[in-house]
């Protein structure tokens, strides 16, 4: 299993990082990818369907995307007024290899 967590996603024209990090998995490896969705000023970037594009064109198989909802300890709740910058959910995407690494 590979996992990995992507502030933004990074994908470069060839497919990085999805090319390598498919050739390290064994067939029936697993990929987990949690993706942040930044929020403010106006912006919302939900990533998802890039990061499976890309897994899927590496050679990956989707298998699962689960919602998570991101919480905070009772003692860092935001006082009443104080503007709160907390993203709605985080996505986790889960892919397979069908094929073997070389690594």
């Amino acid at each position: 299993m590979l996992a990995v967590e992507l502030p933004l996603p990074h994908i470069t024209p060839s497919g990085q990082p999805y090319l390598d990090w498919c050739s390290w998995l064994r067939p029936g490896g697993v990929l987990a990818v949690l993706t942040a969705s930044p929020t403010g000023l106006g912006r919302f970037v939900n990533s998802a369907g890039l990061v499976i594009a890309a897994a899927t064109a590496a050679g990956l198989t989707y298998l699962q995307h689960i919602v998570a909802a991101p919480t905070r300890p009772a003692d860092q709740l935001a006082e009443v007024g104080e503007p709160v910058r907390v993203p709605a959910h985080h996505d986790l995407l889960i892919f397979t290899s069908t094929r073997g690494g070389h690594r």
